[in-house]
């Protein structure tokens, strides 16, 4: 369980720092659209929110998802931003 959960961990952040592209284009001057990375933010505060008011927090959890939530808010702020 412990293997599983640390490639799991950095499968996760793997998957948000691929928004870093996203990011470019939008600085570059072709926004993407805003659902995806705005429901991809939700989803990570969900899911890092849910893990640490567990009774026994599960870092795994919040520490995979803290990046969806800074990479969507620049994402998102970058949309309009160029």
């Amino acid at each position: 369980m412990r293997l599983i959960s640390i490639l799991a961990t950095i499968m996760c952040v793997l998957m948000y720092l691929s928004y870093i592209t996203e990011i470019q284009s939008n600085l570059a001057g072709n926004p993407v659209p805003l659902i995806q990375p705005l429901t991809m933010m939700l989803d990570a505060m969900l899911w890092a929110g849910y893990g640490w008011l567990k009774k026994y927090r599960d870092w795994p959890l919040v520490i995979s998802n803290v990046p969806g939530i800074f990479l969507g808010i620049v994402t998102i702020i970058t949309i309009y931003v160029h």
